[in-house]
């Protein structure tokens, strides 16, 4: 297994457990899940994973049906991701995501 696929298998594997969680909650608590379950973590492989698969942010945001803004600003730490995005880029990225 290549250092890229161990990384998508870390990322799948907390994706589908937060996704889990976050099916059970109230929109509202979301947010509040996120960070306590240890987004940094999942943004930390995310971006690792954008970078591993050489695609720009531009390419990867028409790939993924984001704006160019989004990507931009997350690969910077600008900001985060809510969980919608974050699985719409892991999707662009070859990462099948699962409830």
């Amino acid at each position: 297994m290549t250092n890229l696929d161990d990384r998508r298998s870390r990322l799948l594997a907390r994706v589908v457990a937060l996704r889990q969680a976050v099916a059970e909650l109230p929109p509202d608590r979301e947010e509040a899940l996120l960070d306590s379950l240890g987004l940094a973590m999942i943004d930390a492989d995310l971006r690792a994973a954008i970078t591993a698969s050489g695609l720009t942010p531009y390419a990867l945001s028409v790939k993924a049906s984001v704006a160019p803004e989004v990507i931009y600003r997350f690969m910077s730490g600008e900001r985060d991701l809510r969980l919608r995005t974050a699985a719409k880029i892991a999707n662009a990225l070859g990462l099948e995501l699962k409830k």
